[in-house]
């Protein structure tokens, strides 16, 4: 009988756990800092570019750039919301990337996308291309910043 209490109680718990987990991913939160939602990095055209080759196939690389500036289709970070970027290159470097959309609303949405932008700008600009790394725990707003990004890219070929 003791078996059949303990078991029960060990389900009760990893229920009432898996409820309150997702309970806190509805509950609103506060962000602090830049509220008007945009995130930007600059760089000086010429500067280094990052260790390893993060390229895949269809990558476009840096010295297939047309200076101007470019806004990339609407990629989704599904179910949080829509990322769109606007990369400005300058001397065939991008030199600037401009959040103009990000996923916006109740839980982490705000903290994750405030924490994990930043991280994907600065890394699209050193690796000038637009296959950046994954960013823990960001995974939806890093692929559709990635398909924002690749679609401005496109646009910027020679």
């Amino acid at each position: 009988m003791k078996k059949f209490l303990i078991g029960g109680i060990i389900v009760v718990l990893l229920g009432g756990y898996a409820l309150w987990a997702a309970s806190r991913t509805s509950q609103p939160t506060t962000v602090t800092g830049n509220q008007t939602g945009s995130v930007s990095a600059t760089t000086t055209p010429g500067t280094g570019v990052g260790i390893g080759d993060t390229s895949k196939p269809g990558d476009v690389t840096p010295a297939q750039y047309k200076d101007g500036a470019y806004t990339g289709k609407v990629g989704s970070a599904a179910p949080y919301g829509n990322v769109q970027v606007q990369v400005t290159v300058a001397s065939g470097k991008i030199t600037k990337i401009d959040l103009l959309q990000k996923p916006q609303g109740p839980g982490e949405t705000n903290e994750i996308a405030a924490r994990s932008f930043p991280i994907l700008v600065q890394e699209a600009i050193t690796t000038q291309n637009s296959h950046v790394n994954i960013v823990s725990g960001a995974t939806q707003n890093v692929e559709g910043f990635n398909t924002s990004l690749s679609s401005a890219l496109q646009q910027a070929q020679i």
